[in-house]
């Protein structure tokens, strides 16, 4: 039996009692585990799998494929403010999206546990526009899978160079306890760069990425 941290980033129903459910790990990167009578009346999953909710989990490792049997999760962290806010809260299940279509499972990523928990706990207390926070994430996921140009290169605009230097210098701090305002002119040139990073590693632009940028 394996122990780890993580959070849940998806699940979906696998037969009428159990689910499957997409974590990330902080020892593992993406970890997929099938939670075995979840949803039964009396499981001791009940209420504990909910979105974002971030559990210490014991799972027992398949040899024969990447989806794993969860044995005993204890809920550390719930995101309940995340919930109530709709823009928040779908920019966070983007940021997940966009995790599962750049982290392989069971592929170690250092960082990457901390990254999208700061950015959960900075999207509940962000007190400018939101996708700030999530602009911030982008970049910092960028940086962490090496894809984001050093800030001297020359794609990066000069109005830009600012704001991404400060984001990097400054990671705790700009994910954790909220970004500072940018004129919209600005905050669209940032976007459309950040975007042009995201097309140049995957290929094509990220899955919903347009519906949160104003």
């Amino acid at each position: 039996m394996e122990q780890t941290l993580g959070i849940v980033i998806r699940w979906f129903r696998y037969s009428d009692s159990s689910l499957i459910v997409h974590w990330v790990t902080q020892d593992h990167g993406r970890l997929n585990t099938m939670a075995r009578g979840a949803l039964r009346a009396k499981s001791s999953f009940k209420g504990k799998l909910d979105l974002f909710n971030q559990c210490q989990l014991s799972f027992k490792r398949s040899r024969q494929s990447t989806l794993h049997t969860l044995h005993e999760v204890q809920l550390q962290k719930h995101h309940s403010a995340l919930s109530r806010q709709l823009s928040r809260f779908e920019q966070a299940c983007y940021a997940s999206q966009l995790i599962s279509q750049c982290i392989e499972e069971d592929t170690p990523v250092e960082g990457l546990f901390e990254l999208f928990d700061a950015y959960l706990m900075g999207m509940q207390v962000a007190q400018t526009e939101s996708c700030l926070q999530t602009l911030c994430f982008e970049c910092h996921l960028l940086d962490l899978l090496g894809s984001l140009p050093p800030s001297t290169h020359p794609s990066l605009p000069s109005s830009v160079r600012d704001i991404v230097l400060d984001w990097m210098q400054n990671p705790s701090r700009s994910l954790s306890t909220g970004c500072k305002a940018l004129e919209p002119p600005l905050l669209r040139k940032l976007a459309d760069y950040l975007g042009h990073q995201w097309i140049a590693y995957l290929g094509r632009p990220p899955k919903k990425r347009l519906k949160w940028i104003p």
